[in-house]
């Protein structure tokens, strides 16, 4: 495969590169090996840039910098309007919705723009994640416009007022770009029919770093090398796509386990959050940096995947999975229709009790030829071989157009 080499390629994200570990910072680190990679960070809404004054203030007025390596840098970006959509009534937030992404996309595609003439860049490769960002796409003389699709964003709860604008935007990006990228094939069939350039790079695993939990003098942290066995655990963002009623099943059913959870805590603050968080047997360990994972992973007994299946998770193809599997911790999933092809290796429960019931049965034998595969496949997917895919798929449309 044709690996993409001496492009300039802007990113323009959906989260921050200092947030939890995602598909974006995964590929772009990988991408930066072969060319400039600019990475611009999502745009803070008001309460934020009010909130950190100081800071927030300079960059309406200057551009900032950090520089990750010597073909990597990452730039703050200026606030933006909120769409409130959690506050507003449905008829109102539905007709500002258009209004205010128009103001976030004019004051987003003048810093760009500014931001471009500084470093001297002309016609870059542009990876476009939002949406709302597709009437700021083509407004930088692209040699590329890349939409990647990390998640049915329709599906969020926040979003449901204004699903039928996120669909049309959606739709309007997927048309217009040159390549779109899909991280699962629920999200490929949407669009495939609205671009033929559309591609499936389905979430993958640092598996060197992962693997590493099969050394036996792997450090364990202190925060979790005290928990008692056996412990089920689970790594990544807790919000709203997490089954917490699922969570405190298993911590009522079994007390003498302990439920770990490690990852940035966003679950809603509810009475059965503050119920779960009460239980002497579960605890959350916060974000960790994702080098230190799979120190943390090691002392997982079995990995869970305990998702809300009504949200977008149903439609996703989980980022944790190939990393689980590189550990070689058996792993218990609720059932996604994404995960289908490795029922063999990954437990899929359809409901709680048959969760609790696999749970059960993987702590009783370990089942080591499960886990042998589980790491195999793990080997067969691994970022650096998903990178000479995207590569690959770029590297064709630009010859094509060009």
């Amino acid at each position: 495969m044709k690996m993409l080499e001496n492009e300039t390629i802007v990113c323009i994200s959906p989260s921050s590169w200092f947030s939890l570990w995602r598909n974006r910072q995964q590929i772009m680190s990988r991408l930066s090996q072969n060319n400039r990679v600019v990475f611009i960070e999502p745009q803070r809404n008001l309460l934020s840039f009010f909130k950190n004054f100081p800071k927030e203030y300079k960059l309406l007025f200057s551009i900032q910098s950090v520089k990750m390596n010597n073909n990597l840098d990452v730039f703050y970006s200026p606030p933006s309007l909120p769409l409130l959509g959690h506050l507003l009534p449905k008829i109102l937030l539905k007709a500002l919705a258009p209004m205010i992404t128009k103001i976030n996309n004019m004051i987003f595609r003048k810093y760009i723009n500014k931001l471009l003439h500084h470093l001297r860049i002309k016609n870059p490769v542009i990876f476009y994640y939002n949406p709302f960002h597709y009437k700021l796409s083509g407004a930088f003389d692209e040699k590329l416009i890349i939409y990647y699709v990390y998640d049915e964003l329709t599906l969020y709860p926040q979003n449901i007022c204004i699903k039928d604008i996120i669909e049309k935007y959606d739709t309007q990006f997927s048309k217009k770009a040159d390549i779109v990228f899909a991280s699962s094939y629920s999200q490929y069939a949407r669009r495939h029919c609205l671009n033929e350039n559309t591609y499936v790079i389905n979430n993958a695993v640092d598996f060197n770093n992962f693997n590493k939990t099969m050394c036996e003098i792997l450090s364990i942290p202190d925060d979790i090398g005290n928990i008692p066995h056996p412990i089920i655990g689970y790594t990544g963002f807790l919000g709203f796509q997490i089954d917490v009623n699922l969570l405190l099943e298993i911590a009522k059913t079994h007390p003498k386990w302990s439920l770990v959870l490690i990852g940035p805590d966003n679950l809603p603050r509810n009475k059965i959050y503050y119920e779960l968080k009460g239980m002497n047997n579960v605890h959350f360990l916060g974000e960790k940096d994702a080098k230190l994972l799979p120190n943390y992973i090691k002392s997982f007994d079995i990995a869970i995947m305990p998702y809300d299946i009504t949200t977008h998770v149903k439609t996703s193809f989980p980022l944790k999975c190939f990393e689980y599997l590189a550990t070689g911790t058996p792993i218990v999933s609720v059932n996604l229709p994404m995960l289908a092809d490795l029922k063999e290796i990954v437990k899929l429960a359809n409901t709680p009790k048959e969760f609790l019931s696999h749970i059960e049965n993987l702590l009783k034998i370990k089942p080591n030829e499960i886990i042998k595969k589980g790491i195999e496949e793990a080997r067969k997917n691994t970022w650096d071989k998903r990178i000479a895919e995207l590569s690959e798929h770029i590297s064709t449309v630009l010859q094509e157009k060009y």
